[in-house]
Parts: structure tokens; sequence; C-alpha cells
């Protein structure tokens, strides 16, 4: 994986976005690993955001979406913040949570949520695709945070018809 990350290649060309993008997509290539990514990665990301919330830290949720937002492709980047808006507004309906216990404090409703990321690695399993954190975390572990911040940025395009990303560099199998 050569990817070269630097201010430009984040912000102005989005050259780093594509490269990060080519790599991950054939770790993806299978549609059931895409839905249970969908299902996994949205309820986890929904639940980080509410427990960002519950703890008054909307500024880092805010942060997040600038960043994502400047640094993605701007047909993304749209429905990337539309969908942390609504993570952010839409609480977890703690009565599916526990309807028949003890009411519980919505942020373990939150961590549950977070919880449901091993979504994604039943994917993997499941259609023997490679993890893509496997391919780079013994050279380049710096890429972490970038595979973190544009999970759902490459979820996004991978069923978009606007994405310049995928027609080029993914694989479907």
């Amino acid at each position: 994986m050569d990817v070269k990350i630097s201010f430009e290649s984040v912000f102005w060309t989005k050259d780093a976005y594509r490269q990060v993008a080519a790599d991950f997509y054939p770790c993806h290539s299978k549609r059931l690993n895409l839905i249970l990514h969908w299902i996994g990665a949205g309820i986890q990301m929904w639940g980080a955001v509410q427990l960002l919330s519950h703890l008054n830290l909307q500024y880092i949720v805010y942060s997040l979406m600038g960043y994502v937002g400047l640094s993605t492709p701007v047909l993304t980047a749209i429905p990337h913040t539309v969908l942390f808006y609504a993570f952010l507004t839409t609480p977890i309906p703690m009565e599916y949570i526990s309807p028949l216990t003890v009411d519980l404090h919505p942020i373990i409703g939150c961590l549950l949520a977070f919880g449901c990321g091993f979504l994604k690695d039943v994917g993997h399993h499941v259609c023997h695709e490679p993890a893509f954190m496997g391919s780079y975390m013994k050279e380049r572990p710096s890429l972490f945070f970038f595979h973190a911040t544009w999970h759902l940025p490459f979820l996004i395009d991978a069923y978009s018809p606007f994405s310049i990303v995928q027609k080029t560099t993914k694989k479907v199998a």
C-alpha cells in the first residue's frame, strides 16, 4: 500500500482518499459484506455519535463532519453529513433495547449500539474477504486514522452512482 499523505493530497486533490479507497474496495467486493458493513458501521457510528452527544462532546462530531466534508469528494461528503446529522438528532430507542428490564441509562444503549460494529467482522468471515486493516497495520499503522474516518464515506461510495472512486478502483465479485 503506497499512499502519499500530504495536506494537498487530503484536502485539495483528494488523491489520498482515492488511494486509500482503491485498497479498501478489494477487501469489500462482495455485496453481503458491504451490507453487513453498512448495518454494522451505521449502528456503530450512531452509537458513537449519541455517546458523544450524551457526554456533551458534540464538537467532536461536528469536527469529524467538517473533516470528512473537506477531505472527501463533495458527492460523498453531502450524504455523509446528512447521515451524521441524523445520527446526532435521532436518539437510540431505549424501549427496544430493554423493554422488559429496568430503565437503562442512555449511555448503555450507545455502548450496545457501538458494539454492533462486530457485524463488519462477520461480513469478512462469512464472505471470505480479508479485513482491510490487515493490509496496512504492520507497515503503515498511521493509515488507521484515514480508515476510521473515511469508513462510512467508502461505504457511501460503494453504492453511489456518482462515485469517481468506485468506477476506477472497485472490483466486484
